[in-house]
């Protein structure tokens, strides 16, 4: 309602946009012609583009999703087009999200999307779909740039998703809760006390400078709108090199924080979820040359077809504590399918290629 009575302007004009997008989807039924792509491309490039917020990145204001679909298909845009336009709006969103509250700077991972327009306060659960569609494309972002610091977030995205969501016997579990002990973020959030009692003043002092940390708090409740005392890490206004020790700090902040009690875990293997998370390993492995990620790749499509697949060769939607649920929708084939394919393309491995065929045929 609030975009809709403030931004009004720029709603209607993505919803032309898109509604002429789709009126060129619709095959002529007299002369069966098919969609100018192309010109479906350029719609989609100037919706985007109107939307696009050039102080902060990412699309329209509060809240702002991590929309990784977005940003892949302006990185291929831009590969297609030689579109600079199209590769600064990816590589600026990448590049303010990993900045940004959204990403945990302590133990790694994306949250599910930011509260604020500037990506500082996240709504602080953690989903695997975005994981795996992040990887993907900040992978993408460093082929197409060759900076260091998108592959790096990539391999740390793995380390938290291989750390932290891995199920025991190969599949990944869908997420981890927003709340701890009843409250949301207490998890992730640190008063500058917290910090005191891990690292020495002069380590305080310079963690606290670099992640943006206040006495007071950095963020406001979003009921209240008072600072809480507490802080959300973040790099939004750090106009400095981080301190050369600051990956031995976060490391000690880390282990602190393994000792608080956790959110709870959504531990359901999914198998739409799956498919991606097999696709970005596998990517990440072909790229990056990330051997465990090739392992764990492997490991939840060996999982999913030996649990998940029925004897007429499709897959069930999911997997809990020795259960299957329901049936697989299109989703789970088609992500399936899709690491599936990445699969093989990583590791030569021809099992994965003649499963892709077979579970697609069915």
């Amino acid at each position: 309602m609030e975009i809709w009575n403030h931004e009004r302007e720029r709603v209607t004009d993505s919803s032309e946009k898109i509604t002429e997008a789709l009126a060129e989807m619709k095959p002529s039924a007299e002369t069966g012609d098919v969609p100018d792509s192309g010109r479906l491309a350029r719609l989609a490039h100037g919706a985007l583009g109107s939307m696009f917020d050039t102080d902060s990145g990412g699309f329209g204001k509060a809240p702002k999703f991590p929309s990784a679909q977005n940003i892949l298909f302006l990185l291929q845009y831009a590969w297609r087009h030689d579109s600079a336009d199209a590769r600064d709006m990816a590589v600026k969103t990448l590049r303010a999200m990993r900045r940004g509250g959204i990403w945990d700077h302590v133990g790694f991972g994306f949250h599910r999307y930011s509260t604020d327009k500037h990506w500082l306060l996240p709504h602080f659960e953690k989903m695997l779909y975005d994981q795996a569609m992040l990887s993907m494309a900040y992978i993408e972002a460093y082929q197409a740039s060759g900076d260091p610091e998108f592959a790096e977030t990539a391999r740390r995205i793995f380390t938290y998703v291989l750390r932290d969501l891995r199920d025991p016997q190969g599949g990944f579990h869908t997420a981890e809760d927003a709340d701890s002990e009843g409250e949301e973020g207490l998890f992730h959030t640190w008063t500058t006390a917290e910090i005191g009692e891990v690292l020495s003043p002069q380590e305080t002092e310079r963690f606290c400078e670099h992640y943006g940390i206040r006495t007071g708090g950095n963020f406001r409740d979003e009921a209240t709108r008072q600072y809480t005392s507490r802080n959300i890490p973040n790099e939004l206004e750090s106009g400095k090199p981080a301190p050369p020790d600051v990956d031995a700090l976060r490391e000690r902040l880390f282990e602190a924080r393994e000792k608080r009690p956790r959110p709870h875990l959504d531990d359901k293997v999914l198998t739409d979820m799956n498919g991606l998370m097999i696709a970005a390993l596998a990517r990440g492995a072909r790229v990056l040359g990330e051997s465990d990620c090739l392992i764990a790749a492997r490991e939840a499509a060996d999982f999913i077809l030996g649990t998940l697949r029925e004897e007429d060769g499709r897959v069930r939607h999911g997997y809990r504590d020795g259960h299957l649920n329901a049936p697989g929708t299109l989703d789970d084939h088609a992500f399936f399918l899709w690491g599936l394919s990445e699969l093989y393309e990583a590791s030569f491995d021809p099992r994965y290629l003649e499963h892709a065929e077979s579970i697609a045929e069915a």
